[in-house]
């Protein structure tokens, strides 16, 4: 009976510290990002804050061409954050962007095509 307890609080327990450790994860893109891309040799600013809720991740984006707009569908892997936002053209752009060394680099598909972008903390 008592190995029974045992293993039960166990197993409570490396569920708890599992949901911890996955929730950590999450820490390493949360805040704000200074992020940059380069449209035909053109650079553009936004501003990118990543967020956690109870339901998961969210964020805005927002330029000082366009107002803050919510992100959605933010995914982070441990490795990748994507999410889509809005393209200010009517359509999506899918973001997907690698963090290294405490950077973001990767790329936004959109109407206008593959467009490099990279985000550095603020």
């Amino acid at each position: 009976m008592l190995q029974r307890i045992f293993s039960t609080l166990a197993v409570i327990a490396f569920l708890l510290l599992g949901s911890v450790a996955m929730a950590a994860d999450n820490s390493s893109v949360l805040g704000g990002w200074n992020m940059e891309l380069d449209l035909q040799g053109q650079v553009f600013a936004l501003d990118l804050t990543i967020t956690e809720t109870e339901e998961g991740l969210a964020g805005t984006i927002s330029a000082a061409e366009f107002p803050e707009s919510p992100i959605s569908n933010v995914t982070f892997d441990g490795e990748t954050l994507k999410f889509d936002a809005d393209d200010q053209q009517g359509g999506v752009a899918k973001v997907s962007l690698k963090l290294a060394n405490n950077e973001l680099k990767g790329s936004i598909v959109a109407a206008m095509g593959d467009i490099p972008a990279v985000a550095t903390r603020k």
